[in-house]
């Protein structure tokens, strides 16, 4: 384990190559863009991964006060109803200091990357 990966286990903090790590772990296919993405309603910029074939933005922050307080006006509950050349709505897995956001519609995949990344606080 790399010494960044074992400093973020043991503060408890996410970081980039541990979200990646978990996600490769879970099965899933992870690549990194190098590109910075932005949301409305974050001060924070973000990392543009591509998991199994969907875009997901990755927001870390430095603790989970300043990830709150930076999400205090987000919406994380989206019109999930489907239309017919729309973007997927945005997917939010929120844990500790690390906004994840899934821009697809498919199921399985949102409940293996949430599995995966939320297992760490549940005990996982």
């Amino acid at each position: 384990m790399a010494q960044a990966e074992s400093v973020a286990m043991a503060r408890d903090q996410w970081n980039l190559a541990e979200v990646t790590r978990r996600l490769e772990e879970a099965g899933l296919v992870v690549f990194d863009s190098g590109r910075v993405v932005h949301r409305d309603g974050l001060q924070r910029e973000g990392r543009l991964l591509t998991v199994s074939g969907a875009p997901v933005e990755i927001y870390i922050y430095d603790n989970a006060a300043e990830r709150r307080a930076d999400m205090a006006t987000l919406d994380t509950v989206p019109d999930r109803r489907v239309v017919l050349g729309a973007p997927p709505p945005p997917r939010f897995i929120i844990t500790n200091n690390l906004i994840a956001v899934l821009l697809t519609r498919n199921e399985l995949l949102v409940e293996r990357a949430s599995n995966a990344l939320l297992a760490r606080h549940l005990g996982g």
